[in-house]
């Protein structure tokens, strides 16, 4: 029988084998209109919150193993993120900004990635944000 912290390090271990899955089939199935690098950039920003969420919930010996399931679908979850608030800033129709960098597409790539990181680390605050956008452009009078 597995002791309680054994449980809770290979449930991260799942976590760490599913991170690296979806990463590379992120790289090697992505739609061609779609940078790779904002996808795993996302994925990366998902994990790193998983990561930092759950080591802290076994360090304090809070972790629960229902909320496992949330945290393996997060890492779904920021990629996706991450692709949409892509389509919104490369489009700059919704906002009205776009990110210029006079042709430089190093820059913009890096631009680009950390957004998709931010996406992908600060899922809730993404889905609030497309809410309220949502809200205003779906309102009705």
């Amino acid at each position: 029988m597995l002791k309680n912290y054994e449980r809770h390090i290979l449930w991260l271990g799942v976590c760490i084998i599913i991170f690296i899955v979806l990463g590379y089939s992120a790289f090697f199935f992505s739609d061609p209109n779609i940078p790779n690098y904002v996808i795993i950039w996302g994925f990366i920003g998902a994990a790193t919150y998983v990561s930092k969420t759950v080591s802290g919930h076994i360090g304090k010996g809070t972790f629960d193993e229902q909320f496992i399931p949330f945290h393996v679908s997060r890492l779904a979850i920021g990629p996706a993120l991450a692709v949409i608030v892509y389509f919104i800033l490369s489009s700059g129709s919704l906002l009205g900004i776009t990110i210029k960098t006079d042709g430089d597409n190093l820059h913009l790539m890096y631009a680009y990635s950390a957004i998709a990181f931010m996406s992908g680390y600060f899922v809730r605050h993404v889905i609030d944000s497309l809410s309220i956008i949502l809200d205003t452009i779906l309102k009705t009078k």
